[in-house]
């Protein structure tokens, strides 16, 4: 039962890894086509800005919870004090 867990977990870590990975690519292009259209074809994208933030938001959360589960981070030191 606990291997099974186990195997589930890192499917999902996986998973979000690769979510992260997309939104990012996304937030790039989406950024690079917003200023190319804005300042070389004086055309600017209405909702561009919108999506780069969301994207960048919704990394933030999901890379925090990347932070918790790698176990060598060297953020982990900071999220492991009695601080926090």
């Amino acid at each position: 039962m606990l291997s099974a867990l186990k195997t589930i977990d890192r499917r999902l870590a996986r998973l979000e890894d690769l979510l992260i990975m997309v939104m990012m690519a996304t937030l790039a292009l989406v950024l690079g086509l917003g200023v190319v259209l804005r300042y070389v074809f004086n055309n600017p994208l209405t909702w561009s800005e919108e999506i780069v933030v969301t994207f960048f938001c919704l990394d933030g959360h999901a890379g925090r919870t990347v932070c918790f589960t790698v176990k060598d981070a060297h953020s982990n030191r900071y999220f492991d004090s009695e601080i926090v």
